[in-house]
């Protein structure tokens, strides 16, 4: 069995975002737990047998410093993909 400071279910934005700010701020552990393969929620890209569909917010556009950081971050990780970037970067799980 695993010791962690704190787990969050759902690996979607909201959960990676609060997992980001856990970790930033108090450098405890955390585990995100999902229900999905991979993570994003309603951001992310679906796979059935040959084809691919967004069924939710196809992207997220970073505007402020901060959340550049942020998807900077994830972007270095694999995480997310660039997706169009005229005049804010926009990624795509």
């Amino acid at each position: 069995m695993q010791q962690v400071d704190t787990v969050i279910l759902g690996a979607g934005i909201s959960g990676l975002m609060a997992a980001e700010t856990l970790r930033n701020s108090n450098g405890g552990s955390v585990l995100l737990i999902d229900k999905g393969r991979s993570p994003g929620g309603r951001l992310a890209t679906r796979r059935i047998e040959q084809g691919k569909f967004d069924h939710g917010a196809q992207f997220i556009t970073a505007r402020s410093s901060v959340f550049k950081a942020v998807v900077q971050r994830w972007l270095d990780l694999g995480w997310v993909y660039p997706w169009y970037s005229n005049p804010h970067p926009r990624m795509h799980l």
